[in-house]
Protein backbone atom coordinates (compact mmCIF):
# COMPACT_ATOMS: atom_id res chain seq x y z
CA UNK A 1 0.00 0.00 0.00
CA UNK A 2 1.46 3.39 -0.93
CA UNK A 3 2.30 5.38 2.00
CA UNK A 4 1.52 3.71 4.95
CA UNK A 5 4.23 4.52 6.35
CA UNK A 6 2.42 7.63 7.56
CA UNK A 7 -0.38 5.79 9.59
CA UNK A 8 2.20 3.30 11.11
CA UNK A 9 1.80 3.44 15.11
CA UNK A 10 3.63 1.67 17.40
CA UNK A 11 2.87 -2.08 18.55
CA UNK A 12 1.94 -3.23 15.27
CA UNK A 13 -1.08 -0.87 15.36
CA UNK A 14 -2.25 1.61 12.72
CA UNK A 15 -2.75 5.56 14.06
CA UNK A 16 -5.72 6.36 15.57
CA UNK A 17 -6.27 10.22 14.46
CA UNK A 18 -8.86 12.12 16.11
CA UNK A 19 -9.54 16.07 15.86
CA UNK A 20 -7.69 18.07 18.74
CA UNK A 21 -8.43 21.37 17.05
CA UNK A 22 -9.30 23.09 13.90
CA UNK A 23 -9.49 26.70 12.30
CA UNK A 24 -10.53 27.64 8.87
CA UNK A 25 -6.75 27.92 7.82
CA UNK A 26 -5.73 24.25 9.64
CA UNK A 27 -6.62 21.24 10.86
CA UNK A 28 -4.56 19.62 14.46
CA UNK A 29 -5.04 15.69 14.94
CA UNK A 30 -3.61 13.76 17.23
CA UNK A 31 -3.31 9.86 17.54
CA UNK A 32 -4.97 8.22 20.48
CA UNK A 33 -2.31 5.13 20.53
CA UNK A 34 1.38 7.22 21.19
CA UNK A 35 -0.07 10.92 21.05
CA UNK A 36 1.45 12.03 17.92
CA UNK A 37 0.21 14.68 16.17
CA UNK A 38 -0.36 16.09 12.88
CA UNK A 39 -1.45 19.22 10.97
CA UNK A 40 -3.23 19.40 7.26
CA UNK A 41 -3.40 23.03 5.64
CA UNK A 42 -6.77 23.98 4.83
CA UNK A 43 -6.32 25.93 0.54
CA UNK A 44 -9.66 27.55 -0.50
CA UNK A 45 -11.64 25.22 2.16
CA UNK A 46 -9.77 21.70 1.01
CA UNK A 47 -7.53 19.70 2.84
CA UNK A 48 -4.59 18.11 0.43
CA UNK A 49 -6.55 14.73 0.53
CA UNK A 50 -3.39 12.40 -0.43
CA UNK A 51 -1.48 13.72 2.43
CA UNK A 52 -4.34 13.59 4.96
CA UNK A 53 -5.03 9.25 3.30
CA UNK A 54 -1.86 8.61 3.74
CA UNK A 55 -2.30 9.45 7.48
CA UNK A 56 -5.50 7.50 7.57
CA UNK A 57 -5.21 4.49 5.98
CA UNK A 58 -6.84 2.54 8.99
CA UNK A 59 -9.92 4.50 7.78
CA UNK A 60 -10.42 2.58 4.79
CA UNK A 61 -9.15 -0.55 5.05
CA UNK A 62 -11.40 -3.12 3.20
CA UNK A 63 -12.38 -6.21 4.97
CA UNK A 64 -9.93 -8.54 3.04
CA UNK A 65 -6.89 -6.51 3.92
CA UNK A 66 -4.54 -8.45 6.17
CA UNK A 67 -4.75 -5.68 8.93
CA UNK A 68 -8.75 -5.02 8.99
CA UNK A 69 -9.61 -7.62 11.85
CA UNK A 70 -6.22 -6.50 13.34
CA UNK A 71 -7.24 -2.94 13.32
CA UNK A 72 -11.33 -4.02 14.34
CA UNK A 73 -11.75 -7.40 16.38
CA UNK A 74 -15.19 -7.02 16.87
CA UNK A 75 -16.20 -6.29 13.11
Amino acid sequence: MIGIEKSICKGGWLHRFVILSQSPYWVEEGCLICRKKVYFKIIEGRIDNLNYAKCHIRQGLPKNHRLFYHEFPKK
